[in-house]
């Protein structure tokens, strides 16, 4: 989804933050790790990049039950041209809409629009207008 947290769009300048959720348990570095650095904007809050190309790799909530990775860093295929973003990729919500800079230009898509975070995520599950979001 996007995250329109004040960390997500501080360390990436942005709006908001494509990002791919993905539980903790089930992320893990294959290989590189020892080229990542990480910085810690807040305590409450990391990110992890490539020190060789600057990419980022992961970042998120310390604790968080999930981490956040950014899913157009993938190599989806060895086309040299850019692909559309699989649609297992394609965001499915925004988070932290109540930080959001920029509402109305996100409000009018067709996805939900989480306050914080799904309760999956550790969040409240309540959307943007403090209605419970449907079965997650």
């Amino acid at each position: 989804g996007f995250c329109h947290c004040l960390n997500c769009r501080r360390v990436n300048s942005g709006t908001a933050v494509h990002l791919l959720g993905v539980p903790t348990a089930a992320f893990k570095i294959v290989a590189g790790e020892d080229v990542l650095a990480e910085h810690r904007p807040t305590e409450k809050f990391y990110r992890k990049w490539c020190t060789k190309c600057g990419t980022g790799v992961v970042q998120g909530p310390l604790g968080a039950p999930f981490v956040g990775t950014f899913p157009t860093t993938y190599e989806v295929c060895a086309a040299k041209s850019p692909l559309p973003i699989p649609e297992i990729f394609k965001p499915q919500s925004h988070f932290n809409f109540e930080n959001s800079l920029a509402p109305a230009t996100f409000s009018a898509e067709d996805i939900l629009c989480f306050k914080d975070f799904p309760t999956a995520f550790g969040g409240s599950g309540l959307l943007k207008d403090g209605t419970v979001a449907p079965a997650e």
